[in-house]
């Protein structure tokens, strides 16, 4: 069978696509693919075509380029969405042309020049625009607007933690920044006594002139003395990070990926709200995609999309349990549900474990073990729990030490009194606050973690009581706690004991 192609295997490069003018590509169908090979000009540059069979304008490339070139088949379609990323162009879409730049100015352009200002009387347009800017620029992955009798905050959440910035925002103005934003977001603008939530797309310029698509989740609700307003940021061009960016130590890696090419079961991923799960379960199942597994993820929202996963958002039409139902009628491999929320996607996600899906999902439990007595409380046989469930992860997001401003340090003794069983060769480190950092400290996140996965001794300890074994049966079995983990990124200088002691489970002493 001839080797399958498509667009998306291709690093698209635009001064590698202006190699030929436009008006040659657009009258022969024909497109450079990828970035031009450093270093060595006798390499064959990728050409997208319609018909890669024609010697003769292959022929023609080549004169034109003075290399060799490799034909690769390509649609019309993809044709022209390469051109139109080389060139800025337009795109043809069901027999109609569509100008790219149409398509952007339908989107609102937040800038990493554009700076929150103070003058008065200012159009709610400029500081919804300014103020996400600013927390696009800061790394924000959440605006908070929050009204008060006399005052309002704006406060971005960064590397988990949530911070407040300075803003022209007022009681006086906030009801009009709050109608711009169900404008945008396509809301009942009268509605001021009901929660709503939207989104809209807008398109953020970096300080390097990159542009990049953002898709705001937008939701408000009423209070006292007005409306509060959370923005959440969704990047539609985020880099995914892989199994190995998560911070998981060799060990649990290794563990948890011979998980993940388990052929059936049930494998979840707990912890509490923005604490990674859906980063965590999306690395993993970009390790695993391939084109010969059929993978279906039903999800609220859709973070992310992962190249060649077939995702599905949940409506008021389509539930979790619904959408899991249906999987099974589509000959999956893997099926990811974005969350088991009730006893209906419960047993819709263990039936389809039991018969031989590997079904991903998460809960929000404090641990792997308490994880157990979580999903029993939903009415699903502990037997059958035993046989179907795999393995269970947990896990906390924990800041990582700014680069920039390490320095060794002694942390309060009172604190050090209230961790139970600290290691005696723990060295502390911590930042100092830099530029880089705002101050902070701190610049990015990693995760801690615990696996337990199902093994014989497991499943008989589950026989042998007759239901959920008792938390210190399971915790015996683990081999490697949450706070272990943290505390290996304390000895290792990733992270400090302070956020430890903020984030981690501990222990009993």
């Amino acid at each position: 069978m001839k080797d399958f192609t498509e667009l998306s295997q291709f690093d698209l490069d635009p001064s590698a696509i202006r190699l030929l003018d436009e008006e040659f590509c657009r009258q022969h169908d024909v497109v450079v693919l990828g970035r031009l090979p450093e270093g060595d000009p006798g390499a064959s540059l990728p050409l997208g075509m319609l018909d890669p069979g024609n010697a003769s304008l292959i022929g023609l490339v080549e004169t034109r380029l003075q290399r060799k070139i490799a034909p690769i088949q390509l649609t019309d379609y993809e044709i022209d969405l390469a051109l139109a990323f080389g060139f800025g162009g337009e795109v043809r879409a069901t027999g109609q042309r569509t100008s790219t730049a149409d398509q952007l100015t339908r989107k609102i352009d937040l800038g990493a020049d554009r700076r929150i200002t103070f003058e008065r009387g200012q159009p709610a347009a400029k500081m919804v625009i300014d103020i996400l800017s600013e927390a696009m620029r800061l790394r924000a992955t959440d605006v908070h607007v929050e009204t008060y009798a006399n005052d309002v905050d704006v406060r971005f959440r960064i590397d988990g933690v949530l911070y407040q910035v300075n803003t022209p925002v007022t009681p006086a103005n906030v009801s009009l920044l709050v109608s711009h934003v169900k404008v945008l977001a396509e809301l009942n603008i009268v509605e001021r006594f009901q929660a709503q939530d939207g989104h809209f797309d807008a398109l953020y310029t970096g300080p390097d002139g990159t542009r990049q698509k953002i898709s705001l989740r937008v939701s408000i609700i009423p209070g006292p003395y007005g409306e509060d307003v959370v923005f959440r940021f969704i990047y539609a061009g985020k880099v995914m990070l892989s199994l190995n960016e998560l911070g998981m130590h060799p060990d649990l890696l290794e563990r948890f990926q011979r998980l993940m090419h388990t052929p059936g079961g049930l494998f979840l991923v707990t912890g509490p709200t923005a604490s990674g799960k859906t980063t965590t379960l999306y690395a993993a199942l970009s390790s695993i995609a391939s084109r010969h597994l059929k993978i279906l993820t039903v999800e609220d929202p859709i973070e992310l999309e992962i190249p060649k996963v077939n995702q599905k958002q949940v409506d008021g039409r389509m539930s979790f349990a619904k959408y899991v139902r249906s999987f099974l009628r589509q000959n999956p491999d893997v099926i990811l549900v974005g969350e088991i929320r009730d006893e209906e996607t419960a047993s819709a996600a263990l039936r389809a474990a039991q018969i031989g899906h590997l079904v991903l999902s998460t809960l929000h439990t404090r641990d792997a073990v308490s994880a157990l007595n979580r999903i029993s409380t939903l009415g699903i046989d502990t037997n059958l729990l035993a046989i179907t469930l795999i393995g269970v992860l947990a896990q906390r997001l924990v800041r990582r030490i700014c680069p920039e401003c390490r320095e060794p340090y002694a942390p309060d003794s009172a604190l050090l009194s209230a961790l139970p069983r600290l290691p005696t060769d723990l060295t502390f480190v911590r930042g100092a606050g830099c530029g880089h950092c705002r101050g902070t400290g701190f610049y990015g996140q990693t995760g801690v973690f615990e696996l337990l996965d199902f093994h014989d001794a497991l499943r008989r300890l589950f026989a042998r009581s007759h239901g959920i074994p008792s938390e210190r049966e399971l915790e015996l079995l683990l081999p490697a706690p949450m706070f272990e983990d943290a505390l290996d990124k304390v000895r290792r200088g990733v992270t400090t004991i302070e956020e430890i002691y903020r984030v981690v489970p501990l222990p009993e002493r």
